[in-house]
This record gives C-alpha cells, structure tokens and sequence, in this order.
C-alpha cells in the first residue's frame, strides 16, 4: 500500500511540483488570514511530540489493526476510506463529509497522509490505546492526558441527524439568535442539565450510568430549586421527536436558563458547543481524568466557564450546589463568563476555524510520516458518494449546500 507508484493518469487531474512552485502565496483563505491559528491549535505540538523523529507505514498499520474502525488515506487532492468495524449511527459518514468539505476549501495544499481513525468515545478502555504505548498516532473524537489520541472534530459539525442535530453552522445561528431574545436578566436563575444518564459503551458492549450524570439527577431531586436535570432516553426521542420537546433546533431551548451543566458520558460530549452558544455560564465538573475534544484545552476556567471540583471529598452534589449558591450570589461575574464562553465560539469554533484545525492536524502529522502514502487499487475506498449513504433527509435538507460532491472528491 505504501510506496507503490500512483497511476499515471492520476497526473493529468493535479499540478505537478513545478506547477505548485508557481502558485501565488495566499494572505487569506477560507476567509482567515493563513497565519491565523485557533487558539486550541498549539496543543497538537503536544499530542504528536511522542512520536518524532516519524513512525514508518508499519507502525500507522499496527495502530489501524489494534484500534481504527475506518482507515482514511488523502493521496493527491483525493480521499480514501476504508470501515474496518462498525461505528454508532452515521459518525463515519459525516467525518468523512467534513473532509470533502475541506479538500473543497483548501485543495492541494492538504498533505498526503495515511492515518487510522477510532469512532467511538474512549480509545483507552475501549481499545487500549495510549500514545506511549503505540509508534504512531491514532486520531479520536476524545482524547486525555493519559490517552494521547490526537483529537478531532466530530461528525456534529457536520450534522447528526439521528437526533435532529444539523450542522454547527445552522445551528450556532439558531441558538445566538434565541440567546439574543432573552435576557440575562429574565432567565431561569437554576442550573439545567438534559441528557442521557445510562451510556452504552458499545465497542464493549457494556452499558453503565454517566459517572457525572446520574448524580445530576440525583441532585436535582435534592435542590430542584437550585439544579434541574431531566434523563432522555435516545430511542425514545427518535421515534417521537416533538413528545420530548426536542427536534431541529431543539438546542436553543436551552438559553432560557442562566447555567448550563456540562457533564463527559464515556469520553467527551459533543453538547457543549451548544451550550457555551447560549450565552449561558457553562457549569463543568472537572478532574485530571476529564476528557477533551479537539477545542476544550483552549478554554479557561473561570474565564470561560465555571469549573465544579470533583477531586475533593466533598460529593458532586454538594459541590454543585454550592457553585451554584456562589454564582446566584454573583451575577455580575457569571454572566461575564457567560459571555467570555460565547465570544470565544464565534473567534475560535467558526466552521472556517475548525477546517484551519484540521488542516494544521493533518500538516503536522504529515511532517512525521516516514513513507510516502499511497491506495491499493484492491482496497475498498475512493470516497465519492458519501452523501449517497446518507437519510434522503438528510441530503434533500441538512446538507444542500454539499450537492453535487465537491470536485476534490471526484
């Protein structure tokens, strides 16, 4: 698979090396200046230093085997994909949609690389996979400090509709324009959490409660004047959408409440974009352990939002309550940070900010593959009919402004 010579006919469709020395330098592209970087973009440094000088083909492979659910090679301007084993709902479609659209937007200036992706939520105890443990990178929608996975975007940018998501663009616009109608003043004066408090961790096929998330609920039985919290089962929600209050758009509902609760599930939760748009102050517990996507290393707390203690003694619902107690007793500052955590989505999680991410992602691991990556002609994998495996909904509605395929897909 690697180091076989491209087909020449591949040649005609691309510039040659000559060609590209002759392309003007860019000062902008997909609307950013080209030495602009989202703030989260440093830590890459981080996760990829485990593995200079470089890891060979061999090394990316033994990774793919132990841990990837779908194997993604981008070779010349096109993108290849390969499922290796089965991931929840369409999380592999919509990934991969993303990088069309990213091929769209910046071309051939995306390097060639052969890399392993894991689709569920935590690569440790669901595959064993840590950073010093292994000679090549393996990406993941989450990550830790003891995993090392490097992190990046999950489908929800693109859309989820399994659960009425749409993509971040339409749905950051809906939730700022329902957070500009209400008031800080007029909101809830409680903290609100909604979610699903029984995850199934599938890849083991296990299903044990969400550590934070049942004591959400616990606690919201203690001090309902203080903490709502509200289980919704998912099963449910997708056969009757609207009996649940939830459906598209459902998200901007939340902005009624002056605190949002940010709870992790099995690794991350894709939710707290959402909630950070409402200009709500975002309430997080958080420990050495917590998980991160690819932009929550870049959020400070206290800044951006107000960080619950779980490493105490002191139990999570006692800790809730009283951050939540401090906050009452300080408006002035939680409503500051209410808006330091909005702000800092519309500088640093526009749709243009996370494609320049994940072009910065693939440059850096590129410099550290030590072979030249290529596509067997045998293996399944030329991606040009991603939408075609997608809902008729959700071609005809979520995502119009993808069809036809973008030309970088072929």
């Amino acid at each position: 698979m690697h180091d076989r010579e491209t087909p020449k006919k591949e040649d005609a469709d691309h510039p040659s090396e000559q060609d590209n020395a002759s392309t003007p330098i860019l000062e902008e592209l997909d609307g950013l200046k080209m030495e602009w970087l989202p703030s989260y973009t440093r830590f890459l440094d981080d996760d990829l230093q485990h593995f200079a000088p470089g890891f060979s083909f061999e090394d990316v492979d033994a990774v793919i085997k132990k841990c990837a659910n779908v194997r993604i090679a981008i070779i010349r301007g096109r993108l290849y994909s390969q499922k290796l084993s089965p991931v929840w709902e369409t999380r592999d479609v919509y990934l991969l949609v993303g990088l069309l659209e990213l091929l769209e937007v910046y071309g051939d200036r995306v390097p060639d690389v052969y890399l392993g992706f894991f689709m569920w939520d935590d690569p440790h105890s669901q595959c064993g996979y840590t950073a010093r443990g292994s000679k090549a990178p393996l990406f993941s929608f989450s990550s830790n400090e003891h995993i090392g996975a490097v992190p990046f975007p999950d489908w929800s940018y693109w859309g989820w509709p399994e659960v009425y998501v749409q993509s971040w663009a339409a749905e950051q616009g809906i939730i700022s324009a329902s957070a500009r109608q209400r008031q800080w003043a007029d909101r809830h004066p409680v903290a609100m959490w909604k979610g699903n408090t029984q995850i199934f961790n599938g890849a083991n096929g296990d299903r044990s409660p969400g550590d934070n998330r049942a004591g959400i609920v616990q606690c919201s039985r203690e001090a309902p004047q203080l903490i709502r919290a509200q289980h919704i089962d998912w099963g449910q929600v997708r056969a009757n959408p609207a009996s649940h209050g939830l459906g598209w758009g459902s998200h901007a509902k939340a902005c009624a409440h002056k605190f949002l609760i940010h709870a992790q599930g099995i690794g991350w939760s894709a939710s707290l974009k959402y909630k950070l748009a409402c200009q709500s102050a975002v309430l997080w517990p958080v420990s050495k352990d917590s998980h991160h996507d690819f932009f929550t290393r870049g959020l400070e707390p206290g800044v951006h939002f107000i960080p619950i203690d779980t490493s105490t003694r002191e139990s999570t619902c006692k800790a809730m309550k009283n951050v939540v107690e401090t906050a009452l007793r300080n408006d002035t500052t939680a409503r500051l940070i209410a808006t330091a955590g909005s702000t800092y989505l519309k500088e640093h999680l526009s749709m243009a900010a996370v494609r320049r991410y994940m072009f910065e992602a693939l440059k850096r691991y590129a410099t550290l593959q030590s072979f030249k990556p290529s596509w067997s002609n045998g293996a399944a994998g030329r991606v040009g009919e991603a939408l075609s495996q997608m809902p008729e909904v959700t071609r005809g509605t979520l995502r119009p402004y993808l069809l036809p395929m973008p030309t970088a897909s072929g």
